[in-house]
């Protein structure tokens, strides 16, 4: 029962955390606090639910399918990240480039 309780908490708290740093960055790129809060939480909401919703569709109870899901987005993550840096960069204004 602790475990389930932990694991729950754990997530929560890694949730609101990346919320935290999100909207400290976006009162920065919009300029209000109220704005950067309704768009973070905005679109944490949605993209919880539509990965939500995907994950029933794509994973169907197969283990099998999670595991190729994992290894795709595990490839996926760094070409992605490689690709964007250099625009984000320039768009956000970020001294990194």
């Amino acid at each position: 029962m602790l475990g389930f309780l932990l694991y729950f908490l754990f997530i929560g708290a890694g949730y609101i955390l990346i919320e935290v740093g999100l909207i400290q960055k976006f009162v920065l790129f919009l300029g209000h606090p109220t704005y950067a809060l309704t768009v973070v939480i905005f679109s944490m909401l949605v993209s919880s639910g539509v990965g939500s919703g995907l994950s029933r569709r794509v994973l169907a109870d197969d283990e099998g399918r999670l595991i190729k899901a994992l290894v795709r987005w595990r490839c996926w993550r760094p070409c992605w990240r490689w690709s964007r840096r250099g625009y984000w960069a320039r768009w956000c204004g970020s001294p990194w480039r």
